[in-house]
């Protein structure tokens, strides 16, 4: 569904007299040259919480209850009444908690439809995300439709409305809040709440669609800050208007469908929003100014003016029961895909084992090749030892054999030598040590041959 952004405009009450004048939808400089501007609707300086609430609060739920992402933001600067707007005051509640009550009053009206509704409330500080709800760390991320989400953000599941406003309160408490030269209690954030619902009717369908409801830091002058805090709020005050100018160009690039890129990314504020900036969403902006400020108003009421051309593209995020049925057919295909993957991871895990026994065996067979090379080495020096001395027994033999036979020859001389000697009238002492030496030669012959028997 094509439709522009709604734009509402919001006049506080001052005490003095204001340069503007309100009738009906429109609201007009006093002074030439006199100026005016038309809106969906103005609210002047008499209006209540009540009127807003009748005017915009229910029209929202309903839409969101319908399935379609919704968005309300109030913009203006410092002081302007735009927290007042939103969260309001204990007697007299601003427009969060009045959506809230609106919507579990119409949920509690349909018994047949199964709903939940989940929150989550953030601030953005000096271009950082901060969960006012926890301690996480969240961050911006976007899914494959570039849609952008907020990744690790705190969570919670509420079924009353007093629920929400307890955590509404934690979260206000955590919030970036400090006094300036123009407003005592100036917001120093961007804060974001954010309810989320589903609902199951009993055909099958289901819609889901989220609500934001954000209170922007005011913009403001660098000389309202100089001096304070040793330059934070002016720091600050720079990092507010960064994001709000970035969000003022995104707004005048998409009012004039340019065909060029948004510049979405240039800030956090306008990256989260960039859906209920130029997408998929019914988007409300309340632009509040306090007449006492000529310029500022004049600047916020030109930003209202642009921002009415943005046409938006709201689609109902319903399932249908047939798209269930074409969904339960891809989840199960998805499933038998997850099933043979988780065979395939087995399969590989088992190639693996076996690829590492194997690894091992062939580890413990390279160790016995090396082995067995050593062995075969330490076989080569002992087979060459052996031929060594083989060597030398068979030297030893032939040294045996030659001074065997020269010894028979000695014995035989010597014999012939004994005989002779014996004859008539030897010198006994003579033959007596011939006697002895052959009997030593015949014993030394005897050793000699059981020495080489033994090498044998």
């Amino acid at each position: 569904m094509d439709e522009n952004v709604q734009v509402v405009v919001r006049v506080r009450p001052i005490e003095r007299a204001t340069k503007f004048k309100v009738e009906k939808n429109t609201i007009s400089t006093l002074d030439n040259p006199v100026k005016s501007y038309t809106f969906d609707h103005v609210f002047d300086e008499s209006s209540t919480q009540n009127e807003i609430h009748s005017e915009l609060c229910s029209r929202y739920v309903l839409h969101t209850l319908e399935g379609y992402n919704t968005c309300i933001f109030a913009y203006g600067q410092t002081g302007s009444g735009k927290t007042y707007t939103m969260r309001g005051s204990d007697t007299t509640p601003g427009i969060i908690p009045l959506v809230c009550h609106d919507l579990f009053e119409a949920l509690s009206l349909d018994q047949s439809t199964i709903s939940t509704v989940d929150i989550t409330y953030f601030e953005i500080y000096n271009e950082k995300l901060i969960d006012l709800l926890g301690e996480t760390s969240p961050r911006v991320r976007e899914n494959n439709e570039k849609k952008t989400f907020i990744q690790g953000i705190t969570k919670f599941r509420v079924n009353r409305v007093e629920e929400i406003l307890h955590y509404l309160s934690a979260g206000d408490s955590k919030r970036s809040v400090a006094s300036t030269r123009m407003n005592l209690q100036s917001s120093r954030s961007h804060a974001i709440f954010t309810l989320s619902i589903k609902q199951t009717e009993p055909d099958g369908s289901v819609r889901e669609s989220d609500l934001k409801l954000v209170d922007l830091a005011g913009s403001e002058r660098a000389k309202a800050t100089i001096g304070i805090d040793d330059g934070k709020r002016m720091k600050e005050g720079a990092n507010i208007n960064k994001s709000l100018s970035t969000l003022g160009r995104c707004i005048s690039h998409l009012a004039k469908n340019s065909k060029n890129i948004t510049p979405y990314r240039d800030s956090l504020l306008t990256w989260v929003l960039k859906e209920n900036l130029g997408g998929n969403s019914k988007t409300c902006m309340i632009a509040c100014i306090s007449p006492s400020d000529l310029d500022e108003t004049m600047s916020t009421l030109r930003y209202a003016t642009t921002a009415k051309e943005i046409k938006l593209n709201a689609k109902m995020n319903e399932i249908k029961p047939n798209d269930n049925e074409e969904m339960r057919a891809v989840m199960e295909a998805a499933a038998t895909n997850r099933k043979e993957l988780e065979n395939l991871k087995a399969e590989m895990s088992n190639l693996q084992s076996e690829y590492n026994i194997k690894s091992e065996q062939w580890k413990t067979h390279e160790k016995l090749l090396e082995r067995f090379n050593h062995i075969n080495k330490l076989n080569d020096y002992l087979e060459d030892q052996l031929r060594n001395e083989i060597s030398k027994v068979k030297l030893l033999q032939r040294e045996y054999q030659i001074s065997k036979s020269e010894i028979k020859t000695a014995y035989g001389a010597l014999t012939g030598v004994i005989s002779a000697l014996r004859e008539p009238n030897p010198s006994s002492n003579k033959v007596f040590g011939l006697e002895s030496l052959i009997s030593d030669i015949s014993e030394f012959v005897l050793q000699l041959d059981n020495d080489i028997s033994s090498f044998a």
